[in-house]
C-alpha cells in the first residue's frame, strides 16, 4: 500500500494560532494515516528482535527482546502503531492469561528473565498512533515509546504500566547502557478524540517539541516537558534547555485547548517557546496535587480557561483572563497580569515576585506579598484575609482591601468588618485595624445594654422577681419605716445589676409581702433589703445600720 513517508511532523504553528477545529483537522488526518498503515514492523536490521504474534481473538503480541543486565528490553520498529484491538506485550516467562488477548504462552525470547523496562524505538520516518491499549504481559514494566516523528493519542490506555514515557525524540543512553535523557527535535504529541487514560500508570512522561491537548489527558502524575533539547526526566527539575538553539522556534510550545483537559493528581509542565509556553484554554486540574509550571515564553489562561491545583507554582509570566486558584499556596516568580474578568484566587498564601497588573480579581484567604510594583485598574480588587506586603510602585484606582487575621468569634462578626472596610480601601493597605475595631463594637456594648435597661425594668420586673430568690428580702426593707431614705446602694449596682429592677418593682409588692418573707429567713435579706430603695443617694453606711435589726423587723411583719 502507497503512503507517503514524511521525515518529521508540520509544525504546530497553526493548530496553535487557530480554533480548535483547525487544529483536529491538521493533526488528525496525518496521524490516521500511519495508523491505518502497517501497525507493527520490526526493524531487520536490529540485532536483537523482537517476535510478532497474534492472540486467539486476533490482538496483536509483542515477544519483546531479552533484557539487558540494567533490565532493559530494546525493541526496534521501522512501524510502530496500536490500534482498537490493543497490543500485548509479552514480558512473562510462562504462559499468562491477559485482559486483552486472553491466555497467551510465554515468552521464550526472555530467557527466563522478565524486563523491568521496555522501550520500543521507531527507526522509521512516520509518526506513531496510539489508539487502544497497550498490556504488559506477566511482570509488570516501565513502558517507553519513542518517536523522533511524532506521537498521535485518540483512546490510548495502558495495562499493568507502572511508568509510561511518550517521546517525540530520541533516546541516549550512558556508558553502562542505561537510559541518560531523551532529545527532541522537531517531533510532537497530540492527544485527540478519545484521549489519553493513564489513572493505572503510576507515572506518566511527555516529551516533544510541542504538545497538544485537544482531548481529555487523566493521569496521576504527569511530566510535560515541550522544548527542543535535551530532557531528563529521571531527575525531576533537570528537564532544561541543552543550550543549542533553534531558529525557528514555534508560537506556542504546550496548548490545552478549549475541549482539552488535564486530570492529574500533580503534574510538572516545562514550555519553551518564543511566544507562548504555556496555552490553556482548557481545564488543567490537579485538585490533591501541585502543579508546577516553568516556561521560557508566557503562561497563558485564556478566557473560560482554569487552571487549579492545591499548590500552584508558576516560573513564568503568567496572563490570566480566566480562572487560578491554588488550595494553599500560589506563587508566580514572573509578571503577572490578571486581565479583566480574570480571576487569580489562593485559599492559602499567594506571592509575586514580578510586577503585578491587575485588571480582575485577585484574593488571597491568608498573606499576601507583592515584591514588584502594583497597577490596580479601575472596577479591578486585590484583597487578602491577611496582610498585604507591597514593595515596589503602587499605582491604585480599584480596590485594595486588607484585613487582620480574622476573629475566633462566629463568623457573623465578620460581616460587620467586611461591610465597613472605608479605613481599608483604596491605597490604605494598613486598615486591618480599622476592620478589628469594627468587630470590637458588637462585642463589647452587651454590658451596656443591661445598664440602658435598668430604666425600663418596670415592663420585666414581673420576671426578674420570680428568679432571684434572695431579692425578696427587699420587701422586708420596705416594712422599716428609715430605710427609703438611706437605702441607695449605689455602690450595689455592679454587685448585682437585679437589684435595680427589683427596686422599681417596690410598688407592686405590697400584694405578696407575707409569701415572700417565709422564703428569705436568712440574714442576707437586710443586704438586699437595702438596695431595693432609689439606690443613687447612700451607699454602704446604711448596711451597717439594719444589720441588728433583721431580726425584728421579721418579727413586725409577722403579725
Amino acid at each position: 500500500m502507497q503512503h507517503t513517508r514524511q521525515p518529521h511532523l508540520p509544525p504546530a504553528q497553526p493548530c496553535a494560532r487557530r480554533a480548535l477545529v483547525a487544529a483536529l483537522a491538521c493533526a488528525m488526518p496525518l496521524f490516521a494515516a500511519h495508523a491505518q498503515n502497517a501497525p507493527l514492523v520490526v526493524d531487520p536490521s536490529a540485532a536483537h528482535r523482537p517476535t510478532l504474534a497474534n492472540g486467539a481473538n486476533g490482538t496483536p503480541i509483542v515477544n519483546i527482546a531479552a533484557p539487558d543486565g540494567a533490565g532493559l528490553s530494546h525493541n526496534r520498529f521501522t512501524e510502530y502503531n496500536v490500534g482498537a484491538a490493543g497490543l500485548v506485550l509479552n514480558n512473562s516467562v510462562h504462559a499468562v492469561d491477559t485482559q486483552l488477548a486472553g491466555r497467551i504462552d510465554g515468552n521464550t525470547l526472555l530467557g527466563g528473565r522478565p524486563a523491568s523496562v521496555i522501550l520500543n524505538q521507531v527507526t522509521g520516518g512516520n509518526a506513531s498512533m496510539l489508539a487502544g491499549a497497550t498490556e504488559v504481559a506477566g511482570q509488570a514494566a516501565r513502558v517507553i515509546v519513542a518517536n523522533p516523528n511524532g506521537i498521535g493519542v485518540n483512546g490510548g490506555s495502558f495495562i499493568n504500566a507502572n511508568h509510561v514515557s511518550l517521546v517525540a525524540g530520541a533516546v541516549e543512553f550512558d556508558e553502562q547502557g542505561a537510559i541518560r535523557q531523551f532529545r527532541t527535535e522537531h517531533g510532537r504529541i497530540a492527544i485527540d478524540g478519545a484521549g489519553l487514560d493513564a489513572r493505572d500508570v503510576d507515572q506518566l512522561d511527555l516529551v516533544s517539541r510541542t504538545l497538544q491537548v485537544n482531548a481529555a489527558l487523566h493521569a496521576r502524575r504527569v511530566t510535560a516537558v515541550a522544548q527542543r533539547g535535551t530532557a531528563n526526566v529521571e531527575q525531576p527539575g533537570s528537564h532544561q534547555l541543552s543550550g543549542q538553539g533553534d531558529g525557528a522556534m514555534p508560537d506556542v510550545a504546550i496548548d490545552v485547548s478549549k475541549l482539552g483537559s488535564m486530570h492529574p493528581s500533580a503534574i510538572t509542565m516545562h514550555g519553551s517557546s518564543a511566544g507562548v509556553g504555556v496555552n490553556l484554554a482548557g481545564k488543567v486540574d490537579a485538585v490533591t496535587g501541585g502543579i508546577a509550571i516553568s516556561s521560557g515564553g508566557i503562561v497563558k489562561v485564556r478566557d473560560g480557561g482554569s487552571l487549579t491545583a492545591d499548590r500552584l507554582s508558576i516560573n513564568g509570566n503568567l496572563d490570566n483572563a480566566g480562572s487560578v486558584r491554588a488550595g494553599r499556596a500560589l506563587s508566580a516568580m514572573g509578571t503577572l497580569h490578571n486581565r479583566a474578568g480574570g480571576r487569580i484566587e489562593s485559599g492559602g498564601t499567594l506571592s509575586s515576585m514580578g510586577s503585578v497588573r491587575n485588571a480582575g480579581t485577585l484574593h488571597a484567604d491568608a498573606a499576601m506579598s507583592l515584591m514588584g510594583a502594583l497597577t490596580n485598574e479601575r472596577g479591578a480588587r486585590i484583597s487578602s484575609y491577611g496582610r498585604i506586603s507591597q514593595m515596589g510602585h503602587v499605582s491604585n484606582a480599584g480596590e485594595l482591601v486588607q484585613f487582620a487575621p480574622r476573629p475566633t468569634v462566629t463568623p457573623v462578626e465578620d460581616k460587620p468588618a467586611s461591610t465597613a472596610p472605608a479605613g481599608v480601601a483604596g491605597d490604605d493597605v494598613g486598615g486591618s485595624e480599622g476592620a478589628a475595631a469594627v468587630v470590637e463594637k458588637p462585642v463589647a456594648p452587651t454590658a451596656p445594654i443591661i445598664a440602658e435597661s435598668k430604666p425600663g425594668l418596670p415592663e420585666v420586673s414581673t420576671p426578674v422577681t420570680e428568679k432571684p430568690v434572695a431579692p425578696t428580702a427587699p420587701i422586708i426593707a420596705e416594712s422599716k419605716p428609715g430605710l427609703p431614705e438611706v437605702s441607695t446602694p449605689a455602690t450595689e449596682k455592679p454587685v448585682a445589676p437585679t437589684a435595680p429592677v427589683v427596686a422599681e418593682n417596690k410598688p407592686a409588692q405590697p400584694n405578696v409581702p407575707t409569701p415572700i418573707i417565709d422564703k428569705p429567713v436568712p440574714p442576707t435579706a437586710s443586704v438586699v433589703a437595702e438596695s431595693k430603695p432609689p439606690q443613687p443617694d447612700v451607699p454602704t453606711p446604711v448596711m451597717e445600720k439594719p444589720v441588728a435589726p433583721t431580726a425584728p423587723v421579721i418579727a413586725e411583719n409577722k403579725p
